[in-house]
């Protein structure tokens, strides 16, 4: 489980690197807004809390 990132900072998903960016309009805007690639869907076969859990701390990811 990797550590979700401060508005601001450089992560790194599956060998991408990408920007949090504060969230203003919903998961709008983010690079990994789809149900395959984004990190914040838990697994159903897995009984583990999702990756990334971008509403809680109010981001959003995108290019840099």
């Amino acid at each position: 489980m990797m550590k979700t990132p401060k508005a601001g900072q450089i992560c790194n998903i599956n060998g991408v690197l990408y920007r949090a960016r504060k969230r203003t309009n919903g998961c709008h805007g983010c690079a990994l807004d789809n149900f395959i690639s984004c990190p914040n869907i838990k697994d159903s076969r897995k009984s583990s809390g999702p990756v990334l859990e971008c509403e809680l701390n109010n981001i959003i990811l995108t290019k840099p």
